[in-house]
């Protein structure tokens, strides 16, 4: 159970971060 608590708290962190690039990628191709 421990495994799966810390992949849970790594999308957790990689998330926020990727859809933070994605945004500034959009709002730079318009």
């Amino acid at each position: 159970m421990k495994h799966v608590k810390s992949v849970f708290l790594a999308m957790v962190l990689i998330l926020p971060s990727s859809l933070y690039s994605a945004l500034t990628i959009a709002a730079d191709s318009q």
